[in-house]
């Protein structure tokens, strides 16, 4: 197989009217993940002491006395429940810092207390609901993290829509179109480490021609969104094979060797 030498064309990358901008996906994906991953990280702390402050409480008998109205700051209502017990030979009292809507407590009901052996007027819930903080945080967590990911399984598989040509006015429709394998990427040279850390990244790509010839296309990107191995479509033009424009937004379609 014969291998022809390449010559370098530079394909900006041009907007997708057609689908989610690929940069907007990567960072909102981003942002919802790391939250995602900072709540669970908060749910497993919340849920540790929690767990353990139970563990090494005492159980008395209480009895809710009353049940106290709370709306947040973003007006939701919930009812807190006040209880009554006895502790170290006196009457206390306490409410619940969480609430729930409807109350998951009636007025006179009687209900187990966990109480701290060292302070007897620490007093709190027992239950599912001296677990809700958790909870809540946990339930966010994982919605959060899910959102990241789906959102940058998205990204990933962003593509322009079917027969739109990408470098709008550089293509013209008679280019071939074909895949290739992405095989090296590097940064031009310089001697300004500012400049090379935020100039375009090289790609090179190897690829067949209609011809049957083997061919190698490099084209500069800012942000190419590539990795080694990755498959990407390409057009070329059919009087020169070697002048070659790149479908940024391919990007990931490995396996598939049929031009659309």
């Amino acid at each position: 197989m014969t291998t022809r030498s390449w010559r370098y064309r530079s394909s900006a990358p041009t907007s997708d009217a057609s689908g989610p901008d690929r940069r907007l996906l990567t960072l909102v994906g981003a942002v919802f993940g790391v939250a995602g991953v900072v709540l669970v990280v908060v749910t497993a702390v919340l849920g540790w002491r929690t767990w353990s402050w139970q563990s090494d409480a005492d159980r008395v008998e209480g009895s809710v006395v009353a049940l106290h109205e709370h709306r947040d700051d973003d007006g939701s209502l919930t009812f807190r429940p006040e209880v009554e017990y006895t502790a170290d030979g006196e009457i206390r009292r306490f409410t619940s810092s969480t609430g729930t809507n409807p109350s998951a407590y009636d007025v006179g009901e009687d209900i187990e207390v966990a109480v701290d052996p060292d302070d007897p007027g620490d007093a709190r819930l027992t239950g599912w609901t001296a677990y809700l903080p958790p909870l809540v945080t946990g339930v966010l967590g994982v919605a959060f993290t899910a959102v990241g990911g789906g959102l940058l399984v998205l990204r990933r598989r962003t593509r322009r829509a079917p027969g739109e040509l990408p470098g709008a006015g550089s293509v013209a429709p008679t280019w071939l179109p074909a895949w290739g394998e992405v095989v090296e990427l590097a940064r031009p040279r310089s001697g300004d480490r500012t400049a090379r850390a935020r100039g375009p990244v090289n790609v090179t790509v190897v690829w067949t021609d209609p011809a049957g010839i083997e061919q190698l296309s490099v084209s500069a990107h800012p942000d190419p969104g590539v990795e080694l191995g990755d498959r990407i479509r390409l057009f070329a033009d059919p009087a020169d094979p070697t002048d070659v424009t790149f479908d940024w937004n391919s990007v990931g379609s490995e396996g598939d060797t049929t031009p659309p």
